[in-house]
């Protein structure tokens, strides 16, 4: 039996074109591979380049297929498959910094490696100012409002007394609301960073820095600096994974972080 790629409907063997949709038919539904694109390209050339700069990675996936843009242009689409979609798209940003000067970023579709802020100091301060504020501003409004509600003031005509009570009450609560806001997110940074010093220390505890690069049998004297981040960045990444150091992505990529910044290369 024979097998279309794109519908999967059932033919014989002697049929090589699925009516349906036009495409040549597989031996086997394991054939079949669930496509993502990744990027598109102008020239043949830009093809090689990329398929080389993919598989140089070890994603083996990589193929392009002819097809023209919005603007009827001819170009090459370039697929990869589902399983290697994560680390395509990282090691293609690579690419993109190496290859292109200004490049187009509808074209690409990358994730980026987003961390933890370990060092909130700067957010807490903020909202310190801003409960400090409505603190002593609502007290001063909700005071005035009362004093003239008792008449020992009269500056304040017609209702606004009682506005002026109960918005100064209501800037209180807001103020006393944001005080425990930033102990919250103070005991959560004091969490994050007590855990990601574990996690670390329990990183290079198994792998040793020194070894890194000797240890995969990489080559960094061809990549620049972008290039090279984003291939150790993902390196570091899937040994963290293998070990099962966190199911928080972003926290992976905090100790990721840490740990390229302190390899020696």
């Amino acid at each position: 039996m024979a097998y279309c790629p794109k519908c999967r409907e059932e033919y014989e063997e002697d049929i090589k074109i699925c009516g349906d949709c036009n495409v040549e038919l597989v031996a086997s539904l394991e054939d079949i591979h669930n496509e993502r694109m990744l990027l598109v390209v102008n020239t043949e050339e830009e093809v090689k380049k990329v398929i080389d700069f993919l598989e140089y990675s070890k994603v083996m996936s990589g193929m392009a297929k002819e097809a023209h843009n919005e603007h009827g242009e001819h170009v090459y689409v370039i697929y990869i498959d589902e399983d290697d979609w994560k680390n395509a798209t990282r090691v293609m940003q690579g690419y993109v910094m190496t290859e292109k000067e200004e490049p187009n970023t509808e074209d690409y579709y990358f994730d980026e490696y987003e961390t933890i802020d370990l060092e909130a100091e700067s957010d807490l301060s903020e909202i310190k100012s801003s409960y400090m504020a409505f603190l002593g501003i609502g007290g001063a409004v909700a005071v005035i409002g009362l004093l003239n509600m008792l008449n020992v003031l009269d500056i304040l005509p017609g209702n606004m007394p009682i506005i002026f009570t109960v918005l100064g009450i209501l800037f209180v609560f807001i103020g006393i609301y944001t005080k425990s806001s930033m102990s919250l997110k103070a005991e959560i940074g004091i969490n994050n960073k007590d855990e990601f010093e574990r996690l670390y220390q329990l990183y290079i505890d198994k792998y040793a820095l020194h070894g890194f690069t000797k240890r995969h049998k990489i080559n960094l004297e061809e990549l620049d600096e972008g290039a090279k981040y984003f291939a150790l960045m993902d390196l570091i990444v899937k040994e963290c994974e293998k070990m099962n150091l966190s199911e928080d992505d972003k926290m992976i990529n905090t100790i990721a972080e840490k740990v390229y910044n302190s390899l020696e290369i």
